[in-house]
């Protein structure tokens, strides 16, 4: 049955002056300071709110003041076995989401004691926090690395909508309704010395998985999957379920004991060069890259750069190769060694399957099904098993008779 959302809309004035207060105590402030201050906003002078059976707390919902309605805070601490969620969003956004089966999920699979992570939290120098396989363990290709729902939602268009100050009240709010344990593995993930930058506007810039569902776009707070660093040579790589939005990480290759488990901030699929992936890790996260590619010398990156130029000459060349089935399977040929030699997994699967059609055409049935399935395999770890990519290959080898 839909749910009903009760709403009250605060005055704009009460907002900012509740705000500034409250964050004038508390910005950059580490847990307990301002956690018990400011967990207990009240609205005062209001009338009780019924609490809807989907959520802990009554919305706490602000006028966006621009004729756009009202944006809200949503909280249920009793999500995920305890771990809490909260959502920022207007109210039929959120009503969606939870008729479609967001709150509808079991407890992850990792980090619950009935099934032990094969992965530790590890500080190391000049790299920070980051996630490593724990010694005599390892991943295989595949392998489903950890499982994880969202603790901290936010649906598109919110910044857009409402003033600054009432969206820095609202995070914080969302934040700090969260039970304790969550809410200070989020604020953990603060790493920004910017000053006068708000704290969750750090967590979300640096930390938030972009999601796109239905038309609108939602940023994603995973804390355990925000673990991860950047590789430009990712071993692994994140999906998450459009039902529920909850992130699986998987491996792309075979991970041993002691490696770093790494994906990539950018997208892995573009040949960046060297200077253009500075540049962009620069100024969207404020670091330099010290992967092996990055901080392997000066030979080995203008080797890396030279096969990536060479890569997106090739794709150049493909593209004028149409119609002409030979042709199109040399250049992918020739792209499918190149991406090997610079150590790129998530590109091939779509020149696997561009492969096998040519090979279909060419009369060359048997390789057709080698690419096909090779296509598959790694569409079963990027979009997951039965998606539509994988689906279509399963329907490509039959129509191959």
């Amino acid at each position: 049955m839909p749910w009903a959302i009760g709403v009250h809309v605060l005055s704009l004035q009460f907002v900012v002056l509740t705000v500034s207060a409250c964050l004038a105590r508390n910005r950059h402030l580490s847990p307990p300071h301002g956690l018990h201050e400011c967990s207990t906003w009240q609205v005062t002078g209001s009338s009780p709110r019924p609490v809807h059976e989907s959520w802990t707390h009554a919305p706490y919902c602000v006028g966006t003041g621009n004729g756009g309605g009202s944006m809200c805070v949503f909280t249920n601490t009793e999500f995920n076995s305890g771990r809490g969620i909260a959502i920022i969003g207007q109210p039929a956004i959120v009503e969606t989401l939870v008729n479609e089966g967001l709150l509808q999920t079991a407890a992850p699979e990792t980090g619950s004691s009935s099934s032990p992570t094969k992965y530790t939290e590890t500080e190391r120098p000049g790299s920070g926090i980051g996630l490593y396989v724990k010694s005599s363990q390892s991943y295989k290709a595949g392998e489903i690395i950890m499982r994880e729902y969202p603790t901290l939602i936010v649906a598109s268009g919110t910044s857009d909508s409402i003033q600054p100050q009432v969206l820095e009240m609202l995070r914080w709010k969302a934040l700090l309704q969260l039970p304790r344990t969550t809410r200070q593995g989020i604020r953990a993930l603060a790493q920004s010395h910017v000053m006068h930058k708000d704290e969750i506007e750090d967590i979300l810039d640096s930390n938030a998985f972009t999601h796109e569902k239905g038309g609108a776009v939602y940023d994603l707070i995973f804390p355990e999957a925000a673990r991860m660093n950047h590789n430009c040579i990712p071993n692994a790589v994140t999906r998450t379920n459009h039902t529920t939005l909850a992130m699986e990480v998987i491996a792309l290759r075979d991970i041993l004991s002691g490696e770093e488990i790494a994906h990539s901030y950018l997208d892995p699929s573009i040949e960046l060069s060297f200077g253009e992936r500075a540049k962009r890790l620069g100024s969207g996260w404020a670091f330099q890259c010290k992967c092996a590619l990055c901080s392997g010398g000066r030979t080995r990156l203008e080797r890396s750069d030279k096969r990536r130029k060479k890569i997106s000459h090739t794709k150049a060349l493909l593209e004028t190769a149409k119609g002409d089935p030979g042709k199109i399977l040399d250049h992918v040929q020739t792209l499918l060694n190149l991406y090997t030699e610079e150590g790129m997994i998530l590109p091939k699967a779509d020149y696997y399957a561009l492969a096998a059609h040519a090979c279909m055409y060419l009369g060359e049935k048997k390789k057709a099904r080698r690419y096909s399935r090779m296509a598959k395999q790694l569409w079963d770890v990027i979009f997951g098993e039965g998606s539509r990519e994988s689906e279509s290959m399963i329907e490509f080898e039959n129509n191959l008779g």
